[in-house]
């Protein structure tokens, strides 16, 4: 009998990577802030879209607005 598991390795955004997202990030002065926002976003990133997770270029092409009216974004 053989078993196949598959594992889901998931990447571990820090500061730097988060940073280049959102580059306010840095604005931050308090260090353990700014680590702590990083890895709020870490997490958001890496479980968000029902698990899977998201991708930056998915990200970039959200629309962060509340004028932007009514949007059709499947992923």
């Amino acid at each position: 009998m053989n078993v196949t598991t598959m594992t889901t390795q998931r990447t571990n955004y820090g500061v730097k990577e988060i940073a280049k997202l959102f580059p306010s990030l840095m604005k931050i002065k308090q260090k353990s802030l700014r680590e702590k926002v990083a890895a709020v976003w870490n997490e958001a990133i890496t479980t968000g879209c029902g698990g899977k997770g998201w991708t930056f270029a998915e990200l970039r092409a959200l629309k962060f607005t509340l004028l932007a009216g009514d949007i059709d974004m499947r992923f």
